[in-house]
């Protein structure tokens, strides 16, 4: 797990040197353990190189390329998995990211077919990969990954993004030069990226509470690859100001099989994800909320632990805010006791908030919508401080296995179209019971979910006396991408759009940034392509059954997972009492609310007033707080 950045300009730059080894200092928290750049001149001289170690600052030479790297050490921790790594002769160059997982396999068919390797690092298999398959290497590689690879010969940039987009890929563009960055920040290093905001963006984040659903950022100069999209960018396309990704892998849906066969496949494939996830040459902790999917993770992950000889308990982490209503610490306390582990916790303060948020702000980059991120942030802090730098999570679990309780609306609503209200109608009612949701609450979630025109009525209500008339009238009419969100013709539709477009990819966004502020790697194992392949494939009664929800997953863990987590009725996650952190922290956010008084986007002396009133809504008071932190942050116009 690493940071990578890049810079290609057809016309050439004496600066790009100076840039690029710029580019990575920002980024030193992504790779603490090595780094370096590579620079390639105007014409056919080597590429000149840098590393951390040798106090590199960059070479000072007229250059069209350049190529940044720091580094996580994970797989190899030897010298050799040094990056930008080249090939044998020296033409092609890698920047890498992420991990992927069956590298061990992969080396092995390259072997049989005359490969020989330097290396025991999983760089340098993607590498060769690429030399011998050319993109259609893709779809061969399991895991998470972005990455660059730069002929310079040919003076040709390939660059791709995993499948679900877990690793972060940004880029800035103008006719004749590109750049890209594991992370805004450093885009921003580069003196003609500029830091205007997206009104359009933080249009739909506060009135729609949408985030990442364009290849659009809040920066108006930035944008990010697509997951599942790769392209070749070459000089005469630099030289025209074009490029055009092209998606390279679209989910399939499997063979349907029966339910029992079914339940026995996803078991075998989470199993097997798990296993792959566990490849690291240094510790592999968890985190671990309570829940069935970080339950199930930690369960798994004990079983194949336990399989290791000398292996060692895994370590677990959890956080809890004192006071809360509702806890789940026994939940959590059981997983880990069924997986061997030794659980963690953490209890937040509220001081913390305080001493945290110019650095949340700042690794985040971007405005978010609730605080359940600075718990995140803080437990990643916690697992580094264990001397651990490689984790688990069960993220993705609920888009996977439709898991949230508004996805029962769609399946009613599916149901309903197929000719079938005997058996909504039946669903509903065993929700009660397995669900806890009293049919009024599902008939109302029904309505507020399928019906775009109440839902932008509710939302404009919600956000109005808060925003800028003049922003709020120029925007309020504009249901495009919300009315896109609600709409689904299947669940095939379902699943992907909020898979790729809607709920995971900012949750991965948040993921990536508060893990590896503090140089961690967060593995999904949810986010197998197999399993959701396996999923789609499947009739919807293995998701939703009798009132239950992620029916295949409980089945699939039967004598695995503690049956108190196993038949959870409730769902919670890492719960943060937001409003109240924020309240409670008053006199920094009135200050920052008096340092932002004239912004255009907000309403701030409204705002002001609202502030300790319980009538506004917390996530968007937070929404607000992170959107003035992140304007004054990043200094955006």
């Amino acid at each position: 797990m690493c940071g990578v950045c890049g810079i290609f300009d057809k016309a050439g730059s004496e600066t790009m040197g100076r840039d690029i080894a710029a580019m990575c200092r920002v980024a030193a928290h992504r790779g603490p353990d090595d780094g370096g750049t590579a620079v390639f001149p105007s014409g056919s001289l080597p590429a000149m190189e840098t590393r951390r170690a040798a106090g590199g600052t960059g070479a000072e030479v007229p250059a069209q390329a350049a190529l940044g790297h720091v580094r996580l050490s994970i797989i190899d921790l030897s010298d050799a998995g040094h990056q930008p790594m080249s090939d044998p002769g020296g033409r092609y160059w890698i920047v890498y990211n992420g991990e992927v997982y069956n590298y061990v396999e992969l080396r092995q068919e390259l072997e049989q077919a005359g490969v020989s390797f330097r290396t025991r690092s999983d760089t340098e298999v993607l590498l060769q990969a690429y030399l011998r398959w050319g993109a259609d290497c893709l779809p061969r590689f399991n895991g998470m990954w972005s990455l660059a690879i730069y002929d310079s010969l040919e003076g040709t940039l390939f660059c791709a993004r995993d499948r679900f987009g877990i690793k972060p890929f940004y880029y800035a563009a103008e006719k004749g030069r590109f750049a890209f960055a594991s992370e805004i920040k450093q885009l921003l290093e580069l003196p003609w990226v500029g830091r205007e905001a997206n009104r359009d963006r933080l249009a739909d984040f506060f009135l729609w509470g949408l985030e990442t659903h364009t290849d659009e950022t809040f920066f108006a100069q930035v944008r990010c690859l697509p997951a599942s999209h790769c392209f070749l960018l070459t000089r005469e396309d630099l030289a025209l100001g074009r490029w055009e990704p092209r998606r390279y892998w679209k989910a399939s849906a499997s063979e349907s099989l029966g339910d029992e066969q079914a339940i026995a496949a996803f078991r075998d494939l989470l199993s097997d994800s798990v296993r792959l996830r566990l490849r690291s040459d240094v510790p592999v902790g968890v985190t671990l909320s309570g829940g069935l999917d970080s339950s199930s993770v930690v369960c798994l992950a004990g079983e194949h632990k336990r399989r290791i000889p000398g292996g060692g308990p895994l370590d677990a982490f959890n956080v809890e805010y004192e006071g809360l209503r509702y806890s789940e610490r026994r939940f959590a306390e059981a997983a880990a006791g069924k997986a061997g582990a030794r659980m963690v916790v953490l209890h937040p303060g509220q001081a913390d908030l305080a001493r945290d948020w110019p650095a949340f702000v700042w690794h985040m980059e971007e405005p978010f919508g609730t605080l359940s991120f600075l718990s995140s942030f803080q437990i990643y802090r916690l697992i580094r401080a264990h001397g651990i730098s490689v984790v688990l999570s069960g993220q993705g679990g609920d888009e996977l296995l439709l898991g949230y309780e508004r996805y029962r609306t769609y399946d009613a609503l599916f149901q309903l179209h197929a000719g079938r209200p005997r058996a909504a109608f039946a669903e509903m009612m065993a929700a009660r019971r397995h669900a806890n949701l009293p049919l009024p609450t599902q008939l109302a979630a029904g309505l507020y979910y399928s019906v775009p025109a109440l839902r932008a009525f509710r939302r404009r209500h919600l956000v109005e006396p808060v925003l800028g008339r003049d922003f709020f009238h120029a925007h309020a009419g504009q249901t495009g991408h919300l009315r896109r969100s609600m709409l689904h013709a299947d669940r095939y539709d379902l699943q992907c759009s909020e898979l790729f477009h809607y709920q995971l990819p900012h949750l991965l966004r948040h993921e990536d940034r508060v893990s590896m502020a503090h140089s961690v790697e967060s593995r999904l194992p949810f986010l197998d392509y197999r399993l959701l392949e396996l999923v789609l494939g499947q009739p919807t009664r293995l998701l939703f059954r009798d009132g239950w929800s992620k029916y295949i997953l409980r089945q699939a863990m039967e004598g695995t997972l503690p049956d108190a987590v196993r038949n959870r009725t409730d769902k919670m996650g890492y719960e943060t009492p937001t409003g109240s952190l924020l309240r409670r922290n008053g006199p920094m956010f009135r200050a920052l609310m008096e340092r932002q008084r004239d912004d255009k986007v907000l309403d701030v002396p409204a705002l002001e007033r609202l502030f300790d009133s319980e009538a506004l809504d917390e996530r968007l008071l937070c929404s607000a707080m992170s959107y003035l932190g992140w304007k004054e942050s990043f200094q955006t116009t």
